[in-house]
């Protein structure tokens, strides 16, 4: 299954297109469109870092670097945008309240 998917990434377009799509993906990450999806997007950041990460160890094992490193910065570039927005916003607003979901009811705990 290695030898396959070495073999597949071995064409140009496709590697163009999958670096494309991490840059893509990245940008619409910390620039996301002022819309409703654009927002969900964003916030859904954290799974997408997982995700690169993942097929960063992916391209590692499979000995493709020039992928392996876009995957790697776009995981950075994500990692780092996220670090200033927390720091931006500060303790005050993300986490003066914590929201505790027990069955259907939510608790809301004032942290202190």
């Amino acid at each position: 299954m290695l030898k396959s998917l070495a073999d597949i990434l071995e064409h140009t377009r496709i590697r163009q297109l999958l670096t494309l799509s991490f840059v893509i993906t990245t940008v619409f990450c910390i620039l996301p469109p002022d819309t409703p999806l654009g927002h969900w997007w964003s916030a859904q950041s954290v799974y997408i870092v997982l995700g690169t990460f993942i097929l960063f160890l992916i391209f590692l094992i499979a000995n493709k670097t020039r992928l392996m490193f876009v995957s790697l910065g776009c995981c950075a570039a994500i990692c780092f945008y996220q670090i200033e927005v927390f720091q931006e916003l500060g303790p005050k607003t993300m986490n003066e309240f914590r929201q505790i979901h027990v069955a259907s009811d939510s608790i809301l705990q004032h942290q202190r």
